[in-house]
Formats: structure tokens, C-alpha cells, sequence
């Protein structure tokens, strides 16, 4: 692609820009205050903090809390894991064929 504008003229025009360090820096500041805007307002006051309510105050405490002592369950014995509802089986052949029904005589 053929260039339009000589090389030559380019840092010239880039020397007479950087000449004048207060009209770039005037013109380096309209650049971003129009790509930017102004500066952002102010944030507003913070939040009081929040206390619950009387009475059950616990009822209303995040889930990271840990619960008071009438409210904890009773520990499971060790090992005890998950109550399971049925027995599973042992695998069978491939699953994606026994889905289907294509491994069957």
C-alpha cells in the first residue's frame, strides 16, 4: 500500500506536537476527559449495620454461623455417612449399550 503521507513529514509534525510540552499536555487532558468523562461521584454514606431482631436473634444469623447448642443435631457415629434408600447393583456391560438396549440377545 502506497503511503500518502512521506515519512519526513510525520516526525516533523511529531516534533512540532512535542515543542510545546503545555499545549500537549492540555490536549493529552481534553483526550481523556472526553474518553472518560469526569471523575466519579462521590459513594454515598455506608450502610448502618445490620443487628437481628429480638426474641430469636440466632434465627437470623448467616448460615456460616454456627448453630447454637439446642438448635446443633446429634453426631452420627462415624462412618455412618448417608443413609442409603436401596442397594446398588454391580455394573453391568457398557452402560451406553445396556441404555439402548443393544447388547442384549
Amino acid at each position: 500500500m502506497q503511503r500518502l503521507v512521506p515519512r519526513r513529514v510525520d516526525r516533523e509534525f511529531a516534533e512540532l506536537i512535542c515543542a510545546d510540552e503545555q499545549w500537549l499536555r492540555d490536549e493529552f487532558d481534553a483526550l481523556v476527559a472526553a474518553s472518560f468523562g469526569g471523575p466519579p461521584t462521590r459513594p454515598g454514606p455506608p450502610a448502618p449495620p445490620w443487628t437481628p431482631p429480638a426474641g430469636r436473634p440466632w434465627r437470623y444469623l448467616p448460615f456460616s454461623f454456627p448453630a447454637p447448642p439446642a438448635v446443633r443435631r446429634a453426631a452420627r457415629p462415624a462412618g455412618s455417612g448417608l443413609p442409603m434408600r436401596r442397594q446398588r447393583s454391580p455394573p453391568g456391560d457398557d452402560p451406553v449399550r445396556v441404555r439402548h438396549g443393544a447388547g442384549r440377545p
